[in-house]
């Protein structure tokens, strides 16, 4: 594979993933209307049901969603977590195969591998260098 197919390959990927960010932050957006909705049937209900629901699965759903709420627990990874790790970068075993690929077949160094395959995937180069060396070390023990 060229330079220039693992370029587009990279962009294609980046877009797909973008577009699934996308389409699960509206998912989010209407799980939160749904909560509204739910909330305001259950403050038109006795007030034993309201406390119930508030004390056990509402706050659950809520805090999984994201940091935007009223209560002060939290979820450890959220749902806008989630999101925003597909938009904001690439998948790291996805990166180390670039990475290789590029050293493969079109003698990059692995440091500019590396730097290219980071910027485009938005990945932190630091933490895709760890990954590629770690990857090469249990192809290769010795290295």
């Amino acid at each position: 594979m060229s330079g220039k197919e693992m370029r587009t390959l990279i962009e294609s990927i980046m877009i797909e993933d973008s577009n699934d960010a996308d389409r699960l932050s509206e998912i989010r957006d209407q799980i939160k209307e749904l909560m509204g909705e739910a909330k305001s049937l259950l403050h038109n209900s006795d007030d034993k049901v309201w406390n119930r629901a508030r004390s056990y699965w509402y706050p659950h759903i809520i805090m999984a969603l994201d940091s935007e709420h009223e209560f002060l627990g939290g979820s450890m990874v959220t749902m806008q977590d989630t999101i925003d790790e597909m938009a904001g970068t690439g998948n790291i075993e996805d990166a180390v195969t670039f990475v290789d690929s590029l050293m493969n077949e079109e003698g990059m160094s692995i440091e500019d591998a590396v730097n290219e395959i980071s910027s485009s995937m938005n990945i932190n180069p630091n933490e895709l260098m760890a990954a590629v060396l770690k990857a090469r070390k249990s192809y290769h023990p010795k290295f």
